[in-house]
């Protein structure tokens, strides 16, 4: 999971989250000629109280034809949402993965601090991405 940020306003901030989640992470089942995974995933924002402030939830399988790519550690599925916070504020972005035939879970949290960015003029720190291929919605 991964978040980073962008100015919206002088009073708010666009947090735009994304979430990968690597194939082999999930257990898939084979059906037929096919090995498939169906899992649940979220990607949350919450204040400093832990009270939900915003919430995406995705729910997908993945059918791959071999075995291989089951387990592979390069192929994966990807997620993002984004959310508007008024600066001035801590908050935690919080990732959770459900794996729907295990029912096993995992979850990733990172913390953002908009404190700073209540005073004028303010430098952003820079986003560095990797190179992935794919719509992401940016403009």
């Amino acid at each position: 999971m991964v978040p980073f940020t962008e100015a919206m306003d002088s009073d708010s901030i666009k947090i735009v989250t994304y979430i990968e989640i690597p194939f082999y992470t999930l257990q898939f089942v084979k059906k037929g000629e096919l090995f498939s995974a169906s899992y649940q995933a979220s990607i949350g924002i919450k204040d400093k109280h832990g009270q939900d402030l915003a919430h995406q939830v995705w729910t997908d399988s993945i059918k791959v034809s071999s075995y291989t790519d089951s387990k592979s550690v390069i192929k994966n599925r990807k997620h993002f949402t984004i959310f508007t916070m008024p600066v001035g504020k801590k908050y935690e972005v919080v990732g959770e993965l459900q794996d729907s035939d295990t029912r096993k879970k995992g979850i990733l949290k990172n913390k953002i601090d908009l404190r700073d960015y209540t005073k004028k003029p303010t430098l952003m720190k820079p986003n560095f991405l990797l190179d992935l291929a794919g719509e992401w919605g940016f403009k």
